[in-house]
């Protein structure tokens, strides 16, 4: 092991420093508790204290991995975000591995990787936030690597990817869209396409479909509710808008640009260009495998979020999973275009931008220090700031009920309600009091009616104050509801967030049927 460090490159020795270092600094940070849980965050903390084999929205994998955190670190944000942090560390891992498999001995390019990684916003943040990404990120690159070692013949290629597809699939679904992938890669060369005459592919994607199995029978239990939701989310069967969507997809690129940084954006646009321009010329040389590998990697998600753009507007992380396998392009084509000497400041340039950009999302306060103009109103890290005092005002307002009748906390929506769950004391269990019939994983769990004749606590946040108005809901599921307090979130003498509380007497029940099991 000693020689094999001493015979390492400094350009290797470089990326192992980058990866360490970028570890420990990640764990570091959410050990010292900068930036409270995400709305998100919260949500799925939930899951992981009612752990089922689905959940309204997604597949199991992040409560289980939450819960596991939690086990370990307690609940607490560095207990919610431990998995995610090792996670992050195994997509680079995984990377590392694709990479030197695909071009070897390219040390250089070894190295841009580790910059990409850790300075590109949306992986950066995203590696320390305890979302369903991470772990889907994970077992893409983990697909993707057994795939390419499955066709080499290698033992365990296939099995390997059975696992990452059903963790992929456990994860989140998009994980579905890595079978396009599979067949592309196989269909990329003669010597690859022999392989769809073959048992052992097949075997190993119904291996990993089992893994949907739960899902179907959890949701075949409750109304079909991921379903539903995923229909509605997408827009499918709604009327396309043409003019007015036409437009979604330039608004998802320059998206992607702000969350990946313009610089690093574009040389990672340019890299999975040049990769793909070598299958669409049938140009083969010795990285021509590499290129239909990163192709059929990067190329399945891409085009269904491009298509869905003109049904929808795209979320900003919707696309992460395409990200790791375009850093290997990117990489890639900046180790041999530096190598001839072409866009040396290019890449510097868009590392030192993309590491500011990070700085500002890790540390967003410092634009309130500073005093810029309408900072309040443009925090990126704006929601994820406050909540403890949120807790702490409808604390202030259970207080004042009267003790001898039992209480309960609720927010207008899961994110809100998920919050004061996990920053209350305690962490109590609460309600949501959706206007809409099955909306989230609260109206799955139900409960309400074991709270008839309760008072309770109802707690709001919004931008701006005068949005903070009691929902009707609300108002005709109590006998007496009064406001219960105001306060807002100041940084520096920028307001931005407004939480309203109210105290509620005398629990009727909701208005209008909308959980599973109420």
């Amino acid at each position: 092991m000693l020689l094999e460090i001493t015979n390492m490159s400094k350009l290797r020795r470089g990326f192992w420093i980058l990866f360490w270092a970028g570890l420990a600094a990640r764990l570091l940070y959410v050990t010292a508790g900068f930036i409270e849980l995400s709305p998100d965050e919260a949500y799925y903390w939930q899951w992981s204290r009612r752990l089922d084999w689905s959940y309204y929205s997604k597949g199991p994998l992040v409560a289980f991995l939450i819960r596991l955190g939690t086990l370990i670190g307690g609940d607490t944000a560095f207990g919610v975000r431990l998995p995610t942090v090792i996670l992050s560390a195994l997509t680079l891992y995984f990377s590392l591995r694709l990479y030197d498999r695909l071009f070897p001995k390219d040390d250089l390019g070894v190295f841009f990787m580790a910059v990409f990684y850790n300075t590109i916003p949306l992986m950066l943040v995203g590696s320390m936030i305890a979302t369903i990404d991470p772990p889907l990120c994970a077992a893409w690159m983990g697909g993707t690597l057994a795939l390419h070692k499955a066709v080499r013949g290698e033992r365990w290629g296939w099995a390997g990817l059975a696992l990452a597809l059903g963790f992929g699939i456990a994860a989140k679904y998009t994980m579905l869209l890595f079978l396009p992938t599979i067949f592309f890669y196989l269909l990329s060369s003669f010597e690859n396409c022999l392989w769809m005459k073959r048992l052992k592919p097949y075997l190993a994607i119904a291996c990993g479909m089992t893994f949907l199995l739960t899902a179907l029978i959890w949701n075949e239990q409750h109304q079909w509710v991921t379903y539903r939701h995923t229909m509605a989310l997408g827009h499918i069967g709604a009327a396309t808008q043409w003019p007015k969507n036409l437009i979604n997809f330039l608004e998802m690129m320059g998206t992607q640009a702000g969350v990946i940084s313009p610089i690093l954006f574009v040389l990672l646009i340019m890299g999975v260009w040049i990769h793909g321009s070598k299958l669409l010329h049938f140009f083969r040389d010795e990285t021509y495998d590499g290129s239909a590998l990163i192709l059929s990697s990067c190329a399945p998600v891409f085009l269904f979020y491009f298509l869905l753009s003109f049904e929808r507007p795209i979320n900003a992380n919707w696309l992460a999973v395409v990200y790791p396998p375009a850093i290997l392009a990117g990489a890639q084509v900046c180790a041999e275009k530096w190598r001839e000497g072409w866009g040396r400041k290019l890449l510097p340039a868009g590392a030192a931008l993309g590491a500011i950009l990070c700085f500002g999302l890790l540390f967003s306060d410092v634009f309130h220090f500073l005093n810029l103009p309408q900072s309040q109103k443009w925090d990126p890290a704006a929601r994820l700031k406050g909540w403890k005092d949120f807790a702490a005002l409808a604390k202030k307002a259970a207080d004042g009920l009267p003790q001898d009748v039992p209480y309960f906390y609720f927010g207008d929506r899961y994110q809100t309600s998920s919050e004061l769950s996990f920053y209350l004391e305690d962490h109590p269990w609460t309600l949501c009091a959706s206007s809409v019939p099955l909306s989230n994983q609260y109206d799955v769990w139900g409960g309400s009616r074991q709270k008839i004749g309760w008072n309770g606590v109802f707690a709001m946040r919004d931008k701006r104050a005068e949005s903070l108005i009691l929902p009707w809901q609300v108002d005709k599921a109590f006998a007496r509801v009064e406001s219960a307090g105001e306060a807002t979130v100041v940084r520096y003498g920028k307001i931005i967030r407004c939480d309203r509380v109210w105290r509620c007497f005398d629990f009727k029940g909701w208005p209008m049927q909308v959980e599973l099991n109420p």
